[in-house]
């Protein structure tokens, strides 16, 4: 299909700027009565070559127009090119029906639409190429414009993607270091409450054990002393002094029912000197 268009091209004349011209006549002084009978085969390829004339404008009037919507969106209208203004065609001597032998694709584009035996397109292919929606364009700038565009916008898509990436990563690099240094300080918050309660413990306990240790005291002093009192009314009939205070709270109930029964004994024995007095 490619060399049928660019046979079908080189076929049509074209100007310098890029648009086509209807082909001249082969003879003008001829007249509608000595043009000899046409046959089948001649008017079949005549509206053959009529329908690519066709197909030619209309595959260049569409290439100019999507040249010149490329141009604007890639920012270039203004620029000149080699090849003249954006949106005009490509001058080359194949299309200009200049040189044939110059390209390769002139070649066997002349052997398919020379007669005698040359391969014709069916009415299918020629619909199918007249109805498409736009020229293919590869002598033009429309894909050297299309994809330095996709470039750009791909270059431009990942180093967006690429700082965004690196301002996340470096965000939640920051946001670690703050969290633990929340967990550090809340570590040591809890860890100096702990210690704190430790030593509340500790305070509350020396002082009950402090408070123990007096009330202990305390009662074997009173014991003592009333060993004492007992030991010099009675002559020592408790058994002798005291010799060692006791240290340890069995030892002080032991001293104290000691002390209470030996006040019982007291208090018994001068009941009875006050009943035998009178």
């Amino acid at each position: 299909i490619v060399m049928e268009t660019a046979a079908a091209i080189a076929e049509a004349p074209q100007s310098l700027d890029g648009s086509t011209t209807p082909p001249p006549p082969e003879d003008a002084n001829e007249g509608p009565g000595d043009a000899p009978p046409l046959s089948a085969e001649e008017r079949t390829s005549s509206e053959e070559a009529r329908r690519r004339t066709m197909a030619l404008h209309l595959m260049s009037a569409e290439d100019a127009r999507r040249m010149r919507f490329l141009a604007l969106l890639c920012g270039r209208m203004g620029e000149r090119t080699v090849a003249g203004a954006i949106g005009e065609g490509y001058p080359s001597k194949a299309f200009l029906g200049g040189d044939a032998t110059s390209t390769t694709t002139s070649a066997p584009s002349t052997e398919t639409t020379s007669g005698g035996g040359g391969h014709r397109p069916d009415d299918g292919v020629e619909r199918h190429r007249r109805g498409r929606p736009s020229g293919v364009g590869y002598l033009d700038e429309s894909v050297p414009l299309l994809l330095s565009s996709m470039a750009d916008r791909f270059l431009a898509t990942v180093l967006v993607q690429g700082m965004a990436c690196r301002d996340r990563r470096l965000e939640g690099y920051d946001e670690l270091l703050r969290e633990r240094r929340r967990r550090r300080r809340h570590r040591a918050r809890v860890l100096g409450e702990r210690r704190e309660r430790e030593r509340r413990f500790r305070d509350e306990m020396n002082a009950r054990r402090e408070r123990a240790e007096a009330a202990v005291a305390d009662a074997v002093e009173v014991e003592r002393q009333m060993k004492e009192q007992i030991n010099s009314k009675k002559g020592n009939k408790g058994g002798g002094a005291v010799s060692s205070l006791p240290s340890s709270y069995s030892a002080a109930i032991a001293v104290v029912q000691k002390t209470r029964e030996a006040q019982k004994q007291t208090n018994g024995s001068s009941r009875g000197k006050s009943t035998e007095e009178p």
